[in-house]
């Protein structure tokens, strides 16, 4: 308990949420229906905000992450986000639609500014020890309808997949149908549109392409 006796959620399930709910501990603010559900083990939020517009959304935090100016929009039901263990973010996550999923697995670091869209039933998953630069984009779908002359849609929404320790520059844009396999760098300003099912690979380009193979990449900076 803080003082005043505001209780302390952040190591609890937070269920059947208020129309508003204030953690005044880390300034965070959880505005939402009844029917949705955070929970939060041993993660630290700070700043952030979740607004459920709809019933039926989980937010699942892993022990040891922190959570800084995030932005969590939900404009669906039965949608899943979930962060995994000791993973650190400042990004906004929009979810539109029904029955999306977003997970991102142990050890992954969002920098600034990434923003993580999915919609139509479809999922973003990112593997363990991934590392995103700023100002990126991953999207699933394209938010409006292209159509053919006859009314017909041509533009169906796609999953997004990063393979373990993918490194992603500063910039990029990772669209619709998009995979990266392990160990693999996505260079900056790079637009990502295909699948790349060979690891340890740099891909850079508008679009992208493969630029070098047999590659890996550290965290630190080693000494030359």
């Amino acid at each position: 308990m803080m003082r005043g006796g505001v209780k302390d959620i952040s190591k609890k399930i937070i269920s059947k949420l208020p129309v508003s709910v204030t953690n005044l501990i880390f300034h965070n603010k959880i505005y939402g229906r009844v029917g949705n559900v955070l929970q939060i083990s041993g993660a630290r939020m700070h700043r952030c905000e979740i607004n459920f517009k709809q019933k039926s959304n989980r937010v699942v935090l892993g022990e040891g992450s922190i959570l800084k100016n995030c932005r969590f929009l939900f404009f669906g039901s039965d949608n899943t986000v979930e962060i995994g263990k000791n993973c650190y973010l400042n990004g906004a996550f929009w979810v539109e639609d029904d029955g999306n999923v977003v997970v991102l697995h142990d050890n992954i670091t969002v920098q600034d500014a990434v923003q993580f869209a999915c919609m139509e039933g479809t999922k973003i998953s990112v593997g363990e020890d991934c590392m995103f630069s700023s100002n990126i984009t991953l999207r699933t779908g394209d938010s409006h309808s292209i159509t053919d002359l006859n009314g017909n849609r041509t533009n169906p929404s796609g999953d997004i997949t990063l393979g373990k320790h993918v490194w992603v520059g500063e910039g990029v844009v990772v669209l619709k149908n998009s995979l990266v396999s392990d160990n693999s760098i996505v260079g900056t300003k790079c637009v990502l549109t295909g699948s790349f099912q060979m690891p340890n690979v740099c891909i850079a380009g508008i679009p992208a392409k493969v630029v070098k193979q047999n590659v890996n990449w550290d965290r630190k900076r080693i000494p030359g």
